[in-house]
């Protein structure tokens, strides 16, 4: 398991938690108040949260989290893993079938045609001409 190095991305906050070099300690045992399933969870952006950028907002059990990730990417990258986390979470019996992509692909930037006519043979033929 991997501890943060930084404790200012993990809380966003000016002051640190630990002084600099000391990494976070891991938990005890003891100190776990309660575990949630996977099961049912619901993960997406959390565009309305507007105190912190890249929010990830998690349902589970009834109860809402938010997380904050790094940068974008990260954001892509924990909801796709959440998704697929709660997708293999439930029994084969029980499983909805699997959706499409959850982010939309960039589309592909076609030319544009335009219709002109050649001055050479009259206005018979058509010629299409792509504009950049």
């Amino acid at each position: 398991m991997q501890t943060p190095t930084s404790p200012l991305a993990a809380t966003g906050s000016s002051k640190p938690l630990f002084p600099k070099g000391v990494t976070c300690p891991p938990p005890a045992k003891s100190d776990l108040m309660r575990m949630y399933t996977l099961q049912h969870a619901e993960s997406g952006l959390g565009n309305d949260y507007l105190k912190r950028k890249n929010v990830i907002r998690v349902r589970l059990e009834g109860e809402q989290f938010l997380l904050q990730a790094r940068d974008v990417p990260d954001v892509v990258d924990w909801i796709e893993g959440l998704h697929a986390a709660a997708n293999i979470a439930l029994d084969l019996d029980e499983r909805p079938m699997p959706r499409g992509p959850l982010f939309p692909r960039r589309r592909r930037r076609r030319p544009r045609r335009t219709n002109t006519t050649d001055q050479n043979s009259g206005g018979a033929r058509t010629v299409a001409a792509s504009a950049v």
